[in-house]
């Protein structure tokens, strides 16, 4: 047996453990307690000269020692010979008090001197001050052990307050809400350190139970037997999990760390060359082959997973990678598709995993040994590419979810403010739709996507549940459950939540419980909004007091989703890059998770993970242009869409009073809404963005409040977006507002159309020209061909030209001086050809002159306006007259070019349809022109109707 020397900083809860040691196990170097991190390592000047205290009355060092007065850690630290630094926060529990410019816990050992704080000089405990202040500590702390050769030694024993004694009664001299306090506090540090790799011992949530019959008497930190034994296991076998396995219940596990020099390795092979790296090991690949690889292997048999921590440099393209382990002469393997270049990712493979589940579908039914681990690459790379590895770590997990499950049925102190956060985002989002509801207590349809269909009652699932992905994707991501717990949030109708927790079982019982499928089911958007809808079930069952049995298969169902999101394999798993907005959901479902289930070991590192992802994510995907953000992905109604998501994680954060740049992007994104919208409720459908038809009465309502919605933007505006590709003029004619949106989007070819140098227009409440939205996201046929393609917009358009959407194809620009403004902007879409329009207008009249122009010139160019819905369209003299019923006002156009007009034509080519709800349509008038030698010169202006 090799005795390990253990140093203690911190408390009884880690000292009383090795009474449960075997003589000779362990030594005790020293043991520090009653102590604050924050006197320890502070970052103020020490005691002011004059203060004195009366230590001579202790007996013993280790209690003169607790009065943290003469800041001995550090020097004890670097003087003692120890093997393992065990740290427990249990006696951060104490006020502080601050004298001078330092501060000292006020212990029972510091009263018993004789002193008499001051209250003015007292930080209380379990404030906000006081953590700040030991934020900065352990950062001083852990920089001091980094500096001197000691940090790896450092090990967090993870515990809590008991709140339940092993006899049934109740704590005398501690309440329910100094406990939770306390808790929270404690929670706060965790999360701390889960940002670091700093290793944690953790325990099952039943262990966190006081015994009264402690030699120390009752306290909520004097436990039972079992949390001291698992301190010792844990120690006995260095099972102090990484940050990146907490959400596992590890029995055993051996972690390699390849720092330069190190003895104790796996085997290895590859078929690149392994370079030992200063704290990594790199393999470089400069040879091209099928796959690249490395392997490590091992001797021992008692392991059923592994986790890896890697990065990766120089790949491109559509790589792949896997991970995956040799039994029975069969790999078994999970697949990645891009990571964060550069970045360092950890990545997981469990046999109990859902993605393992998902890879492997003829997985054996016994358990596997894992002893042969394996990373693999397939792709192409720049000269040179390498993979680095840092971490591997071999592991036996107990596949038990109940061992990982803790407290299901005890409510938290933040539910009602996350359910009030989730109806606030759901309800912006419009997923609450009455007449769904309606229909399904009526008539028994399934409330799905914003239609519902035709469900007989003897049928699992509706008719056409798989006519369109979008219907499936709907079902599978529980929107029924979030309709239905709408309705009753809104209503009382016992009715709506009796049937919310009828469709929630019957999930479990046909999918979460069988095989998961390779399909639609596991869609990675559609898997993070279920995880969403069970949360929301979860809270409203523990909330109303749903029986143990349900509500902890949906922990179990919700804690297997959790692990799904955070896991690499998984992330934005079926789409080709890497950034993109269904990533955020799966971090928006991992950071809810985290938040409504804070005692989970697991959920410290998912918030973590999730905050880092979804920094990533908005720097990514959304670019910063002055005081707005605007979205990559080329779609207003997905912009719009993604403000209540930003808001959802600032409230979320809000609650655990994080810092970081996450708080102001709701407002950067509402900004940039605020120069688009028409109207409160209307705006321009460029990219995949639903639109509703405009009535004759929405047109007239429109008029009313146009006023009213713009008296913040009561001056005209003239603004170029150049980084993320618009234009917005905002005019008056005769005092009436006008706005024209103008496009060139193409940093991203995710919801992009073929839409470069189109332009909307709405004016005197009326939506005059239009982008005419989209159909469903069956791109390639029908409707949905149609209204993404180049005729289907407001531009120059070469009739059988291939149009391509790859980034970096178009610009846009402009000027203005004094009313005077000019809008220019080109694209390269059609090889070999520049398409080129310039607007030019006032801001004081709505009166626009267009030279739109394709060079070279060599074949049929065509351009097309689509009007909104009632806007009518009559030829007279060479012009084109547009005309509203709800307007006093016409709008010219002059060419001097005939003129097709077209409406509702739904065969080849199609013309006159816009797209307005899912899957629906509207007739409108679309002018076609043909544009002689590659080049119009046109005018639009409003003249009294």
């Amino acid at each position: 047996m090799i005795l390990k020397k253990i140093f203690i900083y911190g408390s009884c809860v880690s000292r009383d453990a090795l009474e449960f040691a075997s003589d000779g196990e362990f030594e005790l170097m020293d043991y520090v307690a009653c102590s604050s991190l924050i006197s320890a390592f502070p970052s103020s000047l020490p005691l002011k000269e004059g203060t004195s205290f009366n230590l001579n009355n202790f007996s013993r060092n280790f209690r003169r020692r607790c009065v943290d007065i003469n800041g001995d850690l550090p020097r004890l630290l670097l003087d003692k010979d120890f093997d393992i630094l065990l740290v427990d926060f249990i006696d951060e529990r104490f006020d502080l008090w601050k004298t001078g410019d330092s501060v000292i816990s006020i212990s029972s050992e510091l009263l018993e001197t004789g002193v008499k704080p001051h209250s003015g000089d007292i930080i209380k405990a379990n404030s906000n001050e006081r953590l700040i202040l030991w934020k900065d500590a352990w950062f001083r702390f852990t920089e001091f052990l980094a500096k001197h050769g000691l940090l790896h030694k450092l090990v967090v024993n993870r515990v809590f307050w008991s709140a339940e004694r092993n006899d049934g009664l109740s704590f005398e001299k501690f309440s329910d809400d100094d406990i939770a306090r306390n808790n929270s506090t404690l929670e706060s540090m965790y999360a701390e350190v889960g940002k670091s790799e700093i290793p944690f011992i953790t325990y099952e949530n039943k262990m966190f139970v006081c015994d009264p019959e402690h030699k120390w008497g009752e306290s909520p930190f004097h436990y039972i037997r079992d949390l001291y034994i698992r301190t010792i296991d844990s120690l006995r076998i260095n099972i102090f999990v990484p940050f990146y396995i907490l959400d596992r219940c590890i029995k055993n596990m051996v972690m390699f760390s390849f720092k330069k020099g190190q003895n104790a390795l796996p085997q290895i092979f590859t078929n690149g060359s392994m370079h030992d790296i200063e704290n990594y090991l790199r393999f470089n690949f400069n040879a091209p082959q099928r796959n690249y690889f490395c392997r490590f292997t091992i001797q021992n048999k008692e392991y059923n997973g592994f986790s890896i921590r890697f990065r990766l440099k120089g790949w491109k393209g559509q790589y792949k990678f896997t991970l995956g382990f040799l039994y029975d002469g069969t790999i078994y393997k999970i697949h990645g598709r891009h990571c964060e270049e550069g970045e360092w990712v950890t990545m997981s493979i469990g046999q109990k995993d859902i993605v393992f589940l998902l890879d492997n579908p003829n997985a054996p039914a016994a358990e596997a040994v894992v002893n042969d681990a394996r990373f693999i690459m397939m792709g192409d790379f720049d000269k040179e590419a390498y993979i680095d590895v840092a971490e591997l770590v071999f592991w036996k997990e107990d596949p038990s979810l109940e061992k990982i499950l803790p407290s299901i049925l005890m409510p938290h102190k933040n539910d009602n403010d996350i359910i009030g956060i989730l109806i606030e985002y759901k309800s912006t989002l419009g997923i609450m739709k009455r007449q769904n509801c309606d229909e399904f207590f009526k008539k028994g349809k399934m409330p799905i996507t914003h239609i519902s269909l035709e469900w007989p009652v003897f049928q699992d699932f509706p008719t056409d549940f798989g006519k369109v992905t979008t219907f499936e994707w709907s079902y599978l991501a529980l929107h029924p459950v979030v309709f239905l717990l709408l309705g009753w949030l809104e209503t009382g109708s016992l009715g709506h939540l009796c049937a919310a927790r009828e469709f929630t079982s019957l999930w479990l019982e046909k999918f979460y419980h069988s095989k998961p499928s390779r399909g639609i089911e596991y869609h990675e958007h559609g898997a993070a909004e279920r995880l969403i809808s069970l949360c929301f079930m979860y809270l409203i069952g523990r909330k109303e007091g749903f029986d143990y049995r349900f509500q902890t298969r949906l922990a179990g169902a919700i804690f297997q989703h959790a692990q799904l999101m955070a896991n690499e394999s998984f992330y934005v798993r079926h789409q080709a890059i890497r950034f993109h907005n269904h990533g955020m959901f799966q971090d928006i479902a991992l950071l809810l998770t985290a938040q409504i289930f804070p005692d989970w070991s697991g959920s410290s590192y998912w918030k973590n993970l999730a905050l880092h992802r979804l920094e990533a994510m908005f720097n990514h995907i959304y670019v910063e242009d002055g005081d707005c953000r605007i979205s990559f992905e080329n779609s207003y109604g997905y912009h719009i869409a993604g403000i209540p998501i930003a808001e959802l994680i600032s409230s979320l954060l809000k609650l655990t009073k994080e810092t970081t740049s996450l708080l102001s992007i709701p407002t950067q994104m509402d900004n940039f809404s605020k120069y688009f919208q028409w109207t409160h409720k209307r705006f321009p459908a460029f990219g995949d963005t639903f639109r509703y038809p405009q009535t004759h009465e929405k047109a007239l309502d429109a008029r009313k409040n146009t006023l009213s919605f713009v008296e913040s933007l009561d001056k005209p505006i003239f603004r170029v977006f150049r980084k993320a590709g618009y234009a917005v003029v905002r005019g008056f004619h005769q005092e009436e507002p006008y706005k024209l949106v103008f496009i060139a989007s193409c940093l991203s070819k995710t919801h992009k159309h073929c839409d470069n140098l189109s332009f909307s227009l709405f004016f005197d409440g009326i939506e005059w020209f239009i982008d005419p939205s989209f159909y469903n996201h069956e791109y390639n046929s029908g409707y949905a061909a149609y209204l993404r393609s180049a005729a289907a917009h407001n531009n120059l358009y070469l009739e059988d030209s291939e149009y391509s959407i790859e980034l970096g194809l178009a610009s846009v620009d402009g000027t203005s001086e004094g009313e005077v403004f000019a809008i220019t902007g080109e694209h390269r879409c059609y090889a070999d050809h520049v398409v080129k329009r310039k607007i030019a207008g006032s801001l004081s009249e709505l009166c626009f002159n267009f030279d739109d122009s394709v060079s070279p010139y060599d074949g049929t160019v065509k351009m097309r306006l689509h009007c909104g819905e009632f806007v009518d369209a009559q030829q007279n003299n060479g012009n084109v007259i547009l005309t509203h019923p709800a307007s006093k006002y016409a709008l010219h156009i002059q060419t001097g070019l005939p003129c097709t007009i077209i409406k509702g034509k739904h065969d080849y080519p199609m013309g006159g349809i816009s797209g307005t709800n899912f899957c629906q349509t509207s007739v409108i008038n679309t002018l076609e022109f043909v544009a002689p030698s590659g080049f119009i010169g046109w005018k639009c202006s409003a003249l009294p109707a």
